[in-house]
């Protein structure tokens, strides 16, 4: 997989991935799949590109043959990264990509300052969780709301969801690696 930082010209690409990651879309559905708890797209243009031109933002995609397979949004307050936005084809989901591109993200954001990384996770993915406990982060036992009303994340399917916050120390996160 090849490393790159997302510009403009991937904002639709990235979309069609991302939704397809945690939506589905008439393809195959992957095991990241949030059908069963919300609705609608997972992310829409214009907060892609958002993203994309935000100075402390950094949108990394991995390509294979120069196709879009994954991506990953690394955003850093001084020395803390949030993570998010983790897809991956549902085609190749179960390959190995997830973890290649998360660590990927970690060192990118070890290399810019960052010595903890956190994120977020609906409660009600237990199987999501696990495999981000198996890769170093753990409950901070902080809970944060869904943004009910809010579509730009989706539509929720039930009443109960909220985040979990995890969070992972990333000094020395194979910082001397390249991509």
């Amino acid at each position: 997989m090849k490393i790159d930082i997302a510009g403009d010209q991937d904002v639709n690409s990235i979309v069609s991935l991302v939704n397809s990651a945690y939506r589905g879309g008439g393809g195959p559905a992957g095991w990241t799949d949030e059908t069963r708890i919300l609705s609608g797209p997972r992310i829409r243009a214009p907060d892609v590109k958002s993203l994309i031109e935000e100075p402390s933002t950094t949108v990394l995609l991995g390509r294979m043959h120069n196709a879009l397979v994954g991506c990953i949004c690394v955003e850093i307050d001084q020395s803390i990264c949030t993570i998010s936005m983790l897809a991956i084809d549902p085609a190749l989901q179960s390959s190995g990509w997830g973890r290649v591109l998360l660590e990927a993200a970690e060192r990118y954001a070890v290399r810019i300052g960052a010595k903890m990384a956190k994120m977020t996770v609906i409660q009600q993915r237990g199987t999501l969780l696990a495999w981000y406990a198996r890769r170093g982060y753990e409950p901070t036992g902080d809970i944060e709301r869904f943004p009910y009303g809010d579509e730009s994340v989706g539509i929720p399917l039930r009443d109960d969801l909220q985040f979990v916050v995890l969070q992972k120390t990333i000094t020395g996160v194979g910082a001397d690696r390249s991509e």
